[in-house]
């Protein structure tokens, strides 16, 4: 099933100050200006509960909120570009909307599968215009960032230059946080085993490595694209001289062992219980 039909299958009854996404796991809380909740609020309901989670876990707003509110809930939040909040606009107040941004009709771009989800948004923290992405300086304190990310939970699953606006992460939209229902599944697999379990196993490790490997490539692309100081700053060694460094576990492909943490271990439920 394609994911605008995943999306025109939600329902979105009418509810009170209510976090999203309506699923086990992190939440984020609506914005509240002044202290106030925008409007009303709606929340997921869905017959079926594999769609459901599906939506939950891997539509960009959910994603968003999941991420978000794990980083919120273990103190991390200034960690990133801060999040204010999520909103969820009436038709009223589209429609008002609309009207003042005429001279943008891209900025609120709706498909027709979408006819019935409210007009959706995660309000941030404002970044001066002309902000750099990142500074040779910040280097090490992004890698620091990203590592700590991984180790409560969550895969940005893009990182790239533009991703970063004063060294901070700014967009999370692709981003995976535990649990999530595809790696419990992966899980599942590897412990009923069979043809299904290497497969399983295989992806399980390209979700461990997934942002740390592409920190490394974002830092190759920076220094090759500009003159002057080169960053060092890696999570795993150069490849072509890892060879020297014998005590170190290679993987299959002549890249060094993940380096971790393991998001993909993270007790998520610890917080809950506590």
């Amino acid at each position: 099933m394609a994911d605008q039909d995943l999306l025109h299958a939600v329902e979105f009854p009418r509810g009170e100050d209510i976090p999203l996404p309506n699923c086990e796991g992190p939440k984020l809380h609506p914005f509240r200006p002044f202290g106030h909740v925008v409007n009303d609020i709606h929340a997921f309901g869905m017959s079926r509960d594999e769609l459901r989670m599906r939506v939950n876990h891997t539509d960009c707003f959910n994603c968003e909120c999941r991420a978000y509110g794990r980083l919120e809930e273990t103190g991390h939040a200034n960690m990133v570009v801060r999040c204010l909040g999520y909103v969820l606009l009436t038709p009223g107040q589209e429609k008002t909307f609309r009207s003042r941004t005429s001279t943008c009709p891209d900025l609120l771009q709706r498909f027709a599968y979408l006819a019935r989800v409210p007009l959706r948004g995660i309000v941030k923290e404002w970044i001066p215009e002309g902000t750099e992405y990142f500074t040779a300086a910040m280097a090490s304190r992004m890698r620091r960032d990203l590592k700590t990310l991984n180790r409560i939970g969550i895969a940005n699953r893009d990182i790239k230059e533009n991703n970063y606006l004063g060294g901070k992460l700014v967009d999370f939209g692709n981003a995976w946080t535990v649990p999530h229902y595809l790696v419990d599944k992966w899980k599942r697999w590897i412990e009923e085993g069979g043809k299904r379990a290497e497969h399983a196993k295989e992806d399980l490790e390209m979700e461990r490595e997934i942002d740390q490997d592409s920190f490394d490539h974002m830092i190759q692309q920076w220094n090759e694209t500009r003159q002057g100081p080169r960053i060092w700053v890696r999570n795993y060694p150069n490849r072509d001289y890892s060879n020297l460094r014998s005590r170190r576990s290679k993987r299959s492909d002549g890249y060094p062992a993940f380096p971790g943490p393991d998001r993909l271990s993270y007790d998520w439920k610890a917080h809950y219980h506590d």
